[in-house]
């Protein structure tokens, strides 16, 4: 019982945090048009300004929110990933990265921080098509990450996902209640002859665009 209330007390501290928030963001909006200033905002990767009465000109309404529409991410495309020449991969797996020396340490294996860096691009996608309907409305972050190298990785390596029923639906349980969620992704790592490689969990915290943070995109 104790416990419980004080997961109650909880939420509803957070509760009030979030509207606290919103109010602010609203106040903020009004200042700017008042003024006639620009929002400076990131979007798509680039800082850019906008008009505070031109915010919500490519937003839309869902559930009594305002999310920005937007094309969903192409995790490809992101200048890290642009970086490393992460590429799409055969059935079953999400990313790759091709046979190449540039990859390679002092050892001639694949370096540890590439293959990380894989696996997290391919938690990331998954998310994208496990859950394409909320593409555009959520922030994520990835929270944390254990990994664990299993062997020399040499040549390709390709990346796949495994997620439980379970898991998926606690998510979208909490996502839609709270409007915030984690969920937990294993991703492996394998070779050219299947052997794992590399094997890890990338822990995500999911929310939900709202006006006070939809800035951010």
């Amino acid at each position: 019982m104790k416990s419980e209330n004080l997961n109650k007390g909880q939420n509803e501290f957070a509760d009030k945090v979030m509207k606290g928030l919103e109010i602010s963001f609203q106040k903020l909006l009004e200042f700017k048009k008042q003024k006639n200033s620009p929002l400076v905002v990131v979007r798509n990767g680039k800082i850019v300004e906008v008009m505070a009465e031109d915010f919500y000109k490519d937003a839309v309404k869902k559930d009594n929110l305002t999310y920005l529409s937007h094309e969903v991410m192409n995790l490809k495309e992101i200048p890290f990933a642009k970086l490393l020449a992460v590429s799409d991969s055969t059935s079953g797996f999400l990313f790759e990265l091709s046979d190449d020396e540039k990859y390679t340490n002092h050892l001639g294996t694949v370096a540890a921080a590439a293959q990380f860096s894989l696996a997290e691009f391919a938690s990331g996608q998954w998310l994208i098509h496990a859950f394409p309907e909320y593409a555009t409305q959520v922030i994520p972050v990835l929270r944390k990450s254990e990994v664990k190298f299993r062997k020399p990785a040499m040549g390709r390596v390709r990346a796949r996902a495994i997620v439980n029923d379970e898991s998926r639906h606690q998510f979208l349980t909490d996502l839609t209640h709270r409007k915030r969620a984690l969920v937990t992704i294993l991703i492996e790592l394998v070779n050219d002859d299947l052997e794992i490689v590399m094997s890890g969990t990338y822990e995500w915290f999911i929310q939900l665009q709202t006006p006070r943070n939809i800035s951010n995109y």
